[in-house]
Formats: structure tokens, sequence, C-alpha cells
């Protein structure tokens, strides 16, 4: 079974080619830059699956 954010990832490396870039920077902070991100902000998250704090 493969997890929501394995489509994610797919779906970015793919246009990340379509559109001849290398990289992408996924911020991991919120608005005021607080040492607790909001779970609503954890786009880190959202996108890898990834849940340390050395992102």
């Amino acid at each position: 079974m493969s997890h929501p954010y394995t489509q994610r990832m797919a779906k970015l490396r793919d246009w990340l080619t379509q559109h001849h870039l290398d990289a992408l920077i996924v911020p991991h902070e919120d608005e005021y830059l607080g040492e607790y991100i909001p779970a609503h902000n954890e786009r880190l998250q959202w996108l890898t699956g990834f849940t340390g704090s050395a992102g």
C-alpha cells in the first residue's frame, strides 16, 4: 500500500522534470518563525512524511 506522500513526491518529481528544475525549497517554519510549528504549517511532513526536526 502506498502512502499519500509517496504519490505527492512522484508528482513533484514529474513537475520538476517538466520545468527543468533540480530542486524545490520546502520551508519548515510558520509565518512567525516559531519553534513549534502548528499542524497546518507542516508542509514538509505533508509532502514527504518526514516528522523529524532536522528537515
